[in-house]
């Protein structure tokens, strides 16, 4: 790809930073936890141009996210057209919904996500038909590979884990086409949280250093022998100094026992924090990854608030789980 340059995102940051204006912000937020019940928390959301739920459970939760989420994707593509910066965020939802259809033998459609860089009928359609060649050559390949396994085995893990080694490859590879050192940066990033998290689920499933060594992922700015190894305290010191320190302190609380909701944040909340940089930009692919990277995090924390109201929550057990907007 011909690296764009700035000026070319003059018209395009100007557009993004216009609808920034009527995303969530932290206000908004406290307005819905303090809400009296879920219909009251639906309201105040809907004033803030997120849209209706039109039932008052789960799915209608989801339905209003993945209706968000699709117009957030085609608002950028009508002004990027074909870009790496969009696929790189893109691609996240043909993994997942890969993984969906493999384990459901291609059906259970409603826990599908729009969003990705193919459509839901496409990839529906290569189930059926358990043809994967109209699919780029990495992701058809990785398909093929995680249903032979969980075929054979059984486990859904290990399928999951050639997914997400795939998905990660692509991930990559897109950062270096686009030669942009802002994505390359975030990718890096993702692949770290990616590869502690993994850390944390093995070591309190029971898991040793010789699991986590075939499921941690090149790319990142950890040390994976490190991290592989590393147990307890050694998160934290794994981490200490950079922008995972809070994360790997909480990765540390959460092998001693504590819950996993303040690690969770900490990895989404390092991701967002990494992002300051880009919101003082006036325009060029900053603005762009920041905004894709902030729809995600406002969607996230629309979930987190909707459902602790229609679980009845309080606004103080809802309140820890928000990532920050």
């Amino acid at each position: 790809m011909t690296k764009r340059k700035d000026t070319d995102y003059l018209m395009i940051s100007a557009a993004i930073r216009e609808r920034e204006n009527r995303m969530l912000r932290h206000e908004q937020c406290e307005r819905i936890l303090e809400a009296k019940n879920f219909a009251e928390a639906v309201h105040i959301l809907s004033e803030c141009g997120c849209g209706e739920v039109e039932r008052a459970d789960a799915e209608g939760i989801e339905k209003l996210i993945r209706a968000r989420r699709s117009e957030v994707y085609a608002f950028l593509h009508s002004v990027l057209g074909g870009s790496e910066l969009l696929d790189a965020f893109s691609l996240r939802y043909d993994y997942h919904n890969a993984k969906v259809l493999l384990k459901s033998g291609g059906e259970n459609e409603r826990l599908l996500l729009p969003g990705g860089r193919f459509g839901i009928a496409q990839l529906c359609e290569a189930f059926a038909r358990d043809d994967f060649r109209a699919l780029p050559y990495a992701f058809a390949g990785a398909i093929e590979r995680a249903k032979q396994v969980l075929t054979e085995s059984g486990d859904a893990r290990r399928s999951d884990a050639i997914l997400d080694a795939a998905l990660f490859a692509e991930k990559q590879q897109l950062a270096q086409r686009s030669h942009s050192a802002f994505l390359k940066s975030y990718t890096a990033l993702e692949t770290d949280i990616y590869n502690l998290r993994t850390a944390v689920r093995v070591r309190r499933s029971g898991g040793d250093e010789s699991t986590l060594s075939g499921l941690l992922l090149r790319g990142g700015h950890l040390d994976i022998r490190a991290l592989a190894a590393a147990q307890g305290s050694g998160f934290a010191e794994l981490c200490r100094g950079g922008k995972l320190e809070k994360a790997g302190e909480e990765a540390a609380r959460a092998l001693e026992g504590a819950s996993l909701t303040a690690f969770e944040r900490a990895c989404d909340d390092a991701l967002t924090e990494s992002l300051c940089a880009a919101r003082r930009m006036a325009f060029g692919e900053e603005v762009v990854i920041a905004y894709l990277a902030a729809s995600e995090t406002e969607l996230t924390d629309i979930r987190i608030l909707l459902n602790g109201k229609l679980a009845g929550l309080s606004a103080d057990e809802i309140r820890p789980r928000l990532r920050a907007l």
